[in-house]
């Protein structure tokens, strides 16, 4: 546990050691108010797979995760090194940017649901759809009724663990290994278990929200009305963990098929996507802080085309992307010379807007 854990010279001994630590016990506490399965019989005593549960347990969730993020905060700041420095500072930006989101996006389930429970809510889920496709016995998952809040939400847990493609505060190629730089031994890989644990928490937590839960999936619900006393052992019980570890389970994937897939953002860009992409308002706001309906280019920072002519570069320098301040660009059209990746990022930008434009209507008409 304590093999080659070496402590740089000039870093704070206390908080250089604590940082860790507040890390990774703050990745176990979110895992005390998500409920596992329901109702189940435990030594001769009916009780729920579940360590407690308060009337805000989700709150409690967004809090806790909030504290994890000052262990990598007090990392950088302890660290000698401005590499590390840079990556808390990061982990800080980063922080502000997606929890807003994240905690925007879970109002329209607190509405729906009536509830800040995780149990209330999974039981909430449990609802049928009625009308035309009642005979199929599909629950009201929603993932399915809140498809913009499902989505934003899904998209700021990941920012929110690090993981790549936002895994920007840790970024090999800008800063070594970041807010880690430091550090080695047992307090290295408390982070490193820390990040894995939070990847398995924000999974529990969205399968809890919006995917049922412990509740078993589609068609499960349909096939126990085949025969309700024979089969409704599919959605009780202990099998209520089966489902929910099968569910987690995928989520796990999809943060590893991710890491494999798409390429890290450039700084602006992740900024840029948190701050406007979820909160549509905040595009329109000028420097004054004053909210308009006209969006100038030219005040936002927008690329253009030919914003790198004119600079004199020596015979070694290099070519720098085709980036400046735009002067006039047709809302909806791309400049002809930006890079694609810059025009890639604008389009999930647009499509993030859309999506929370629709949430705050939904909430506002409920």
């Amino acid at each position: 546990m304590f093999k080659e854990d070496f402590r740089p010279t000039g870093t704070d001994k206390w908080v250089f050691t604590i940082a860790p630590l507040l890390t990774g016990i703050a990745a176990f506490t979110g895992w005390s108010v998500i409920p596992l399965a329901g109702q189940v019989n435990m030594f001769g005593v009916e009780t729920r797979l579940q360590l407690t549960d308060m009337p805000v347990a989700v709150l409690f969730v967004l809090a806790i995760g909030s504290i994890g993020i000052y262990g990598i905060v007090l990392a950088g700041w302890a660290s000698t090194s401005t590499y590390s420095l840079l990556g808390g500072i990061r982990s800080t930006a980063q922080m502000i940017s997606y929890e807003i989101a994240m905690g925007l996006a879970l109002v329209a389930v607190f509405l729906t649901a009536g509830s800040m429970s995780t149990s209330d809510i999974v039981e909430s889920q449990a609802t049928q759809f009625g009308g035309p496709v009642s005979f199929l016995h599909i629950p009201q998952w929603y993932a399915l009724l809140l498809i913009p809040s499902c989505a934003v939400f899904c998209i700021a847990m990941v920012a929110e663990t690090n993981r790549a493609p936002f895994d920007l505060v840790e970024c090999e190629q800008e800063l070594v290994s970041g807010f880690l730089s430091d550090y080695s031994g047992f307090r290295y890989a408390v982070y490193f278990l820390a990040e894995y644990i939070n990847m398995a928490t924000v999974s529990a937590v969205a399968t809890t929200l919006f995917f049922g839960g412990y509740r078993a999936p589609w068609p499960i619900p349909w096939i126990i009305q085949i025969s309700p006393s024979a089969l409704s052992w599919l959605d009780s019980g202990y099998m209520g963990l089966f489902w929910f570890t099968f569910k987690l389970l995928l989520f796990i994937g999809v943060f590893v098929w991710l890491r494999g897939t798409l390429p890290r953002f450039r700084y602006d860009q992740f900024m840029d996507l948190g701050w406007k992409g979820p909160h549509p308002d905040l595009d329109r706001l000028d420097r004054a802080g004053q909210l308009r309906p006209g969006r100038p280019a030219a005040e936002l920072g927008e690329p253009v085309r030919g914003a790198h002519r004119g600079r004199r570069r020596g015979p070694g320098a290099h070519r720098l992307p085709r980036v400046g301040l735009a002067t006039g660009r047709r809302r909806g059209r791309a400049v002809r010379d930006e890079p694609h990746a810059v025009v890639r990022h604008r389009r999930v930008r647009s499509v993030l807007g859309r999506l929370s434009r629709a949430t705050h209507a939904w909430a506002g008409a409920a």
